[in-house]
């Protein structure tokens, strides 16, 4: 089974959270290859011969937007990207901002007996309480694209995790971009389009496993987890430590007790957030007017 991570962009967080990804994965021998699709090859220079970079051009990252300009089309073109270098090998992908836990066994099971793994289930459409998941079951009830139709009952998995058999990798992917270009075409809100795309092909075409119980993906509490990287890493530099020593080092007893999603319940841990955001692009203007 191959790993396929993406990353592009300046955002450091992305880089260093992909970078902590890929180690918590070190510590599995069941992995044949790392792929590592990224733009800034440079800051992976860490892993060596451990990963396989797949290096993107800036070009690409503004042809695979599409027809329709949505940006997480990217994401979907670069996994397919990656399955086209994984030989017919069953493929990993996972976002940066998850590690690997236990049991990679199971996935491997899942895709031999030929069906796909998501992160989580997240619900029918029509039970999602989201105003965007409101807004989706409202456009693309009755929606169809080939044999697919979308109804009430049309489920939303969480594309953290994406595993697909080798044999069914490629043509999989290829299917799920062709929908997703359908529906931008459509009035709905495209914020979890990919997603969803993915979520309703695969599940049409394999089935669906999730992989909760072996991989942890913190969407939903990155500031705190964000910390405890930065100071693993910190922790590294300074006391100069190989690849192989973090690797021995890395435990995921050591974060999975933290939670992976908050929910911001209280007005003023909102009115916080926005507050840091408006203050950090103040911060910014003020900056580049001297400048």
């Amino acid at each position: 089974m191959n790993l396929v991570v993406v990353t592009f962009g300046d955002n450091i967080e992305n880089h260093y959270q992909a970078s902590f990804s890929i180690l918590s994965f070190l510590k599995s021998n069941a992995l044949s290859r790392i792929f590592v699709v990224t733009d800034r090859p440079s800051f992976y220079q860490y892993f060596a011969n451990r990963i396989e970079l797949i290096v993107l051009e800036p070009q690409q990252l503004v042809d695979w937007r599409g027809p329709h300009d949505f940006f997480w089309r990217i994401k979907m073109k670069a996994i397919e990207l990656a399955a086209l270098h994984c030989n017919g090998d069953d493929l990993l992908y996972v976002d940066s901002d998850t590690i690997y836990v236990k049991g990679i066994a199971s996935i491997e099971n899942h895709l031999k007996a030929g069906m796909g793994v998501m992160h989580e289930c997240e619900g029918a459409l029509s039970q999602l309480s989201g105003k965007t998941h409101k807004n989706m079951c409202k456009t693309l009830r009755g929606y169809e694209y080939g044999d697919l139709t979308i109804d009430g009952q049309s489920v939303m998995w969480n594309a953290g995790v994406i595993a697909l058999p080798g044999n069914k990798a490629i043509e999989t992917i290829q299917s799920a971009i062709n929908v997703c270009d359908a529906m931008c075409e459509t009035s709905c809100r495209r914020r979890l389009l990919e997603q969803f795309a993915f979520s309703v092909v695969i599940e049409q075409q394999l089935g669906l496993q999730a992989a909760t119980q072996n991989i942890a993906h913190y969407w939903g509490n990155k500031a705190h987890w964000n910390d405890m990287i930065r100071s693993f890493f910190m922790y590294s530099m300074l006391t100069r430590s190989t690849l192989d020593e973090d690797i021995e080092r890395f435990s995921p007893d050591d974060f999975i007790v933290y939670p992976t999603v908050i929910r911001e319940r209280s007005i003023k841990a909102k009115l916080n957030r926005l507050v840091g955001k408006i203050a950090t692009k103040e911060t910014r203007f003020s900056i580049s007017s001297l400048s």
